[in-house]
């Protein structure tokens, strides 16, 4: 592992710059292949540091350049993995295919899901009961625009 000194443009002259492989050191372990990120992570779970994409900064540490059309794609499909062996380019086209294959997350298993299905079929009780959508969603703890969209299964719609 080698450092880097360079001219710095910032009040930092002088200052020390690890090398990508020191950055990465002890923040993921390694589970089945996969290279499981445990530093900060956006809310679909893929690995951030300094704004950036971990995942697609091993690829361009391992393979080089990143086209910047082409998006970096997992196998493993967990987005937490930065296992560069694990990534292939594609595009946005290709991102949607793969993600129709693996079988896209719906109701609970969705990660920004509030609800479970048993709360989602008496939401639709009440209402056919009489209750208003904003009585409901006081009770739920949700918009009463939510509301109104479950029940006209916009969403939820595969239960």
């Amino acid at each position: 592992m080698q450092e880097h000194r360079g001219q710095c443009p910032y009040p930092c002259i002088g200052a020390v710059m690890k090398s990508f492989d020191q950055r990465l050191e002890g923040k993921w372990y390694e589970d089945n292949g996969c290279h499981i990120w445990t530093g900060a992570k956006n809310k679909k779970g893929y690995a951030r540091i300094n704004g950036g994409y971990v995942h697609r900064l091993a690829y361009i540490h391992k393979y080089g350049p990143l086209p910047p059309w082409l998006w970096c794609l997992h196998t493993c499909h967990n987005p937490s993995c930065i296992n560069p062996d694990h990534l292939y380019l594609g595009d946005h086209t290709q991102n949607m295919a793969d993600l129709r294959k693996k079988g896209s997350k719906k109701g609970e298993n969705h990660h920004t899901n509030k609800l479970t299905e048993t709360a989602v079929l008496e939401i639709r009780r009440l209402r056919g009961h009489g209750a208003s959508c904003r009585e409901i969603g006081a009770w739920v703890g949700i918009a009463p625009q939510h509301i109104s969209a479950i029940c006209r299964r916009e969403y939820w719609s595969h239960i």
